[in-house]
């Protein structure tokens, strides 16, 4: 028997309690931190620091990582003076551009190499799916849109070469969806606080985030 579409005020009341934190927290097991410093030892210097978001996808034929490609552009303008990024808990330094599978020309992505080896010490998960095909379909207009990234304004330093990077999480409705983007208006008078997450102060700066996963 299929279930029934909850109304508006029974939905304010599912994404409030439980249902609500599951849904948000399911992202941030996908996504992770992706950063490096902008000079060669300063690691100690917020300011110094640049950071995006990055995941990794299984399609079936082996693990990549992925994130935006102004992410990518970014670290390359450093990358000349012999900077290295660093990816979640992981301690290993690698060079991007030696990684780099692809850089999108129409679509703002990047991917690139790395092992499932190194993927299990940055404390992320590797996303898989269960289509059959690929690409997956994509989402159904007005249905869920779960994301997760690290802005970089929640970035703080808590020690010499010790920084914490706080993520952003949140459950929206796919206002648009096309070959090359899903977008998700989020509208401050619709937003509802979960019973982990408090809502952001209006204005608040997202750079740094790049990641989303889709609920039809």
């Amino acid at each position: 028997m299929p279930l029934k579409d909850p109304t508006m005020e029974e939905a304010r009341k599912l994404l409030q309690g439980d249902f609500g934190s599951v849904f948000t927290k399911l992202a941030t097991m996908y996504a992770t931190v992706l950063y490096w410093s902008i000079e060669k030892g300063a690691h100690s210097e917020n300011t110094k620091l640049r950071n995006g978001t990055t995941f990794f996808l299984d399609c079936g034929k082996g693990v990549f990582g992925v994130t935006a490609g102004h992410v990518y552009d970014e670290f390359v303008k450093y990358a000349e003076t012999g900077i290295r990024c660093q990816i979640g808990q992981s301690p290993q330094l690698f060079d991007l551009r030696e990684r780099l599978i692809a850089r999108g020309k129409r679509v703002d992505i990047a991917t690139y190499r790395v092992a499932a080896t190194e993927i299990s010490l940055t404390g992320a998960t590797i996303l898989t799916g269960w289509q059959r095909e690929w690409p997956p379909k994509p989402p159904h207009l007005e249905k869920g849109v779960i994301f997760a990234g690290f802005p970089g304004v929640e970035r703080k330093m808590l020690g010499r070469r010790e920084v914490e990077f706080g993520i952003y999480s949140g459950l929206g409705t796919a206002s648009s969806v096309n070959d090359r983007d899903i977008s998700c208006v989020i509208e401050r008078e619709f937003m509802i606080p979960t019973k982990d997450w408090s809502l952001p102060p209006p204005g608040y700066d997202l750079a740094g985030m790049r990641q989303a996963e889709t609920v039809s």
